[in-house]
């Protein structure tokens, strides 16, 4: 079962009972800080339904703390340390992350040359973990080019996630990034900075529906501040939202014209800025970009943007 969300128990540790009571038979014994997965809304607001070990059991929910549940993307500019392998073995080990999400491609013809190695190894940690598909899931994006045709990138981008082993159910929905970027200088050209209203809304449309077209999947949107900054409010055929915004608090979406509930992810720090709520490190991981889930249950998160089956 997919648990609702997980808690860190108290510095003291905790008991585990048959039943929402202090006199019911005692199940375990849990150790100062462990994560325990939370299984289903419980009736007595003073306990929480949960499983410990794979069996069912009451936890006191006095001294609790809900955990946010986190998700870490990366391309090619993130060294990992001492490999790859090691380093998803870290996330997949800390329950509070459910997704990792990947670089897969950009405009026409660039492919993130850590992608090909990263894909297979979050799928192989994940797996190991015995959380691929349940609890810890893995996304791709294609980082768009508003100059250049949608529907090569589209095919660019399929043929990128396809080369390094292909989509699988218990992976997320595709993800277009859709940035204006930095300001171009003589060494850094940026056409997308110069894009259009129309140019973006164009490009994302075609993009998102030629995705779709192409996989049966709903996809999700990455970006907010190249919809404020060009004032564009269409959703450009998207159906959920990754809102990027590195501040204490999740910045409203509705000036981009996304709904809350539409949300799926905040991301709040790049590594660097520390938004105090949320850790700016992951296990095994340097400074990288790290989001929260915003929905307030994971079955919800899933419904959202995890694939639907193919088989």
């Amino acid at each position: 079962m997919t648990p609702l969300y997980f808690v860190a128990v108290p510095a003291a540790g905790a008991t585990v009972y048959a039943a929402p009571s202090s006199t019911a038979t005692v199940l375990a014994t849990v150790p100062g800080g462990s994560l325990v997965a939370v299984a289903t809304a419980s009736p007595e607001p003073a306990w929480l339904a949960v499983t410990v070990g794979g069996a069912p059991g009451w936890l006191p929910a006095a001294g609790t703390t809900k955990q946010p549940r986190l998700v870490v993307d990366a391309s090619h500019d993130v060294t990992l340390e001492p490999d790859d392998a090691a380093a998803w073995a870290g996330v997949a080990a800390d329950l509070r992350y459910v997704g990792v999400i990947l670089k897969a491609s950009q405009g026409v013809t660039f492919t993130d040359p850590s992608f090909r190695v990263r894909w297979p190894a979050v799928l192989a940690a994940a797996t190991a973990a015995g959380r691929y598909g349940q609890t810890l899931f893995r996304g791709a994006y294609h980082y768009l080019s508003f100059t250049d045709d949608p529907a090569a990138q589209v095919d660019h981008y399929l043929a990128t996630v396809a080369g390094a082993g292909g989509w699988a159910d218990g992976d997320l929905i595709p993800i277009v990034d859709v940035e204006r970027g930095r300001p171009p200088t003589p060494t850094h050209p940026n056409p997308n900075y110069g894009a259009t209203a129309a140019q973006v809304e164009a490009c994302t449309s075609t993009f998102v529906e030629r995705v779709k077209a192409a996989t049966g999947q709903r996809v999700m949107l990455y970006g907010r501040g190249a919809m404020e900054d060009l004032h564009i409010t269409s959703r450009m055929n998207a159906d959920a939202l990754w809102n990027p915004g590195y501040t204490h608090d999740m910045p409203s979406p509705a000036r981009a014209g996304w709904a809350v509930d539409d949300v799926a992810l905040w991301q709040y720090t790049d590594g660097t800025v520390d938004v105090a709520r949320f850790p700016v490190t992951a296990p095994g991981l340097p400074a990288i970009d790290q989001s929260v889930a915003i929905p307030d249950d994971l079955p919800t998160l899933v419904r959202m943007i995890v694939r639907a089956s193919t088989k």
